[in-house]
């Protein structure tokens, strides 16, 4: 927190000033609409204060666990209502707002703001400390993690048509489970891979299937988290 406030401070953002919040692991894979966004922030009627750039798809896993556990979601227009949830992924937000509603609450805090604002999951007992205000952009995933992969249906964006799973684990290799609809990719080493596990796992259960790319899409950008640096790619 004491590095954004420092940013926001350095930056000279006046507390109407939309701010993108993001991390060097967390490339755009899409272009947001950011006419939308910054009128819903702006504007003073609308409950959205927060406008979250998943990594995942919308009705992911490990999205679902983190902002909801079993409640249903709601949303509104192009927004998902968070009811509260923050993560510190990429994220739209007003400089005011995080001023009044962020900062204080971390201040002092030795960690990243996600762990004071949204220590646990929702479906493990998590209570975000924010009272509202806080909504996803739909139609996820827009951004790539480049550390621990992007939740998807549709695997074939990043790994080309049809990609190939290879069984890794005991269980796969006897055909004991298959590839279910939600498969986690990532970028490393130059190129795109992707995991999958049961129905029932998450993105934290060791893999029991791997692919590799047949024909990878190029990402906006692309983070070198090894040798700490990005390098720009061209859309193809």
């Amino acid at each position: 927190a004491g590095s954004v406030a420092a940013g926001l401070e350095e930056s000279g953002a006046e507390d109407d000033d939309v701010v993108l919040f993001t991390q060097h692991d967390l490339p755009l894979c899409k272009a947001p609409p950011l006419s939308e966004i910054c009128a819903a922030l702006r504007d003073a009627t609308s409950p959205v204060d927060y406008v979250l750039l998943s990594r995942d798809a919308d009705g992911a896993p490990r999205f679902r666990d983190w902002f909801f556990g079993e409640e249903d979601a709601a949303d509104a227009g192009p927004f998902l209502d968070l009811n509260g949830g923050f993560a510190d992924q990429a994220h739209f937000a007003t400089a005011g707002w995080y001023r009044r509603e962020v900062l204080p609450r971390c201040r002092g805090a030795r960690t990243c703001m996600e762990h004071v604002l949204h220590p646990a999951p929702v479906a493990r007992g998590g209570r975000p400390a924010l009272r509202g205000g806080t909504y996803a952009l739909t139609g996820g995933p827009h951004i790539v993690d480049a550390v621990h992969g992007t939740m998807t249906t549709k695997p074939s964006r990043y790994l080309g048509a049809a990609p190939a799973w290879e069984p890794v684990s005991d269980r796969a290799r006897a055909g004991a489970v298959k590839p279910h609809a939600w498969a986690q990719v990532y970028w490393r080493d130059g190129s795109w891979a992707g995991a999958a596990s049961e129905a029932t796992g998450d993105a934290s259960s060791r893999a029991d299937f791997v692919a590799v790319p047949t024909a990878p899409r190029p990402l906006w950008r692309a983070a070198d988290e090894a040798g700490g640096r990005v390098r720009a790619v061209a859309i193809g």
